[in-house]
């Protein structure tokens, strides 16, 4: 709770601060993620019960601020590649100040469920096709309300049949498109 990871320093490769794999239980709290060296802030690969709650993140430039995956091959997993989705994870109360696109996403299709995203507050970004949250791979029961997004393209992006899942009441406001 309360830790600033700060990208720029010494370090010359990229970093993902935070990586989950097969993890439970999660609360990652009131954290800072600024200057994020063009990997993931997070990355939730096949974890269960994770809440991101009243987190920053801002100056990520080329990749999801939150990776939420399955640990398959390609996935930058730390533990077993076995493609177990994640299920249970709730990210809340944050702030999202991006560079690119999107704050929250995933890259292989894996059908995540029980995802919920609300009461956040998105900005920034250069208009890029994705949305300020990108899912590439059907969901299940994943809810998507109460958000806040400011300027860029596009506020969410579903790109396939997403079961029992709702995006409602949120607000796009000077959006492109």
């Amino acid at each position: 709770e309360g830790i600033t990871f700060d990208g720029t320093g010494s370090l010359s490769s990229n970093i993902t601060p935070v990586n989950l794999s097969h993890s439970e239980n999660v609360l990652i709290k009131r954290c800072s993620f600024v200057n994020g060296r063009s990997w993931h802030s997070i990355e939730i690969n096949s974890s269960h019960n994770v809440k991101v709650d009243g987190c920053t993140f801002s100056g990520n430039s080329n990749t999801e601020d939150v990776q939420i995956d399955s640990a398959a091959s390609n996935s930058g997993n730390i533990g077993s590649s076995d493609d177990t989705v994640c299920k249970d994870i709730e990210i809340f109360n944050c702030m999202f100040n991006v560079n690119a696109y999107p704050a929250i996403g995933n890259h292989t299709s894996a059908a995540h469920n029980n995802i919920r995203i609300h009461d956040n507050v998105f900005s920034g970004g250069t208009g890029a096709s994705r949305g300020y949250i990108d899912f590439v791979a059907a969901q299940y029961n994943n809810d998507i309300y109460n958000n806040t997004f400011y300027t860029g393209a596009k506020g969410v992006v579903l790109a396939h049949t997403t079961a029992n899942s709702s995006v409602q009441d949120n607000r796009i406001i000077s959006a492109t498109t």
